[in-house]
């Protein structure tokens, strides 16, 4: 047994190296991925709540600028345009994607009413972008 020993002596310290690596990689592999999934998890949540504070603070104050415009009777073709404009400038956040498109057509519906004078459909669009200032109360700064 000791001469078995004594010949592969030279094969042991190498071959225990080749297991201790295989181990420290399957145990990187197997929990590694798991830390990163949970730091990319916190980044993008993190990321998400960023732009969705932003845009809520940024359509906030073009709602506001429209309330202005809405209450010294200026909302003309010239400022819906900008504020449309101010509008497709925003980064939207997925889940408020269907208030940023209301807005935005009942805006466009606005215009065309102006446009066109019908003051019925005119009002019937400020109605449906108060109805959104009423579901989402942030508007309103």
């Amino acid at each position: 047994m000791r001469i078995l020993i004594q010949k592969y002596k030279k094969y042991f310290f190498p071959l225990l190296a080749a297991i201790i690596l295989l181990l420290l990689i399957f145990l990187f592999c197997k929990f590694g991925v798991q830390v990163k999934e949970k730091f990319s998890k916190n980044y993008i949540d993190y990321k998400t709540a960023n732009i969705e504070r932003n845009y809520q603070n940024n359509l906030s104050d073009i709602i506001n600028e429209y309330l202005v415009y809405r209450e010294n009777n200026t909302l003309n073709i010239e400022n819906i345009e900008k504020l449309k404009n101010e509008l497709l400038g925003l980064k939207v956040p997925g889940d408020l994607k269907d208030l940023h498109l209301a807005i935005f057509l009942s805006l466009n519906k606005i215009e065309d009413a102006i446009t066109r004078g019908d003051e019925k459909e005119k009002n019937f669009n400020i109605e449906k972008i108060n109805e959104q200032m009423s579901k989402y109360p942030w508007l309103k700064k």
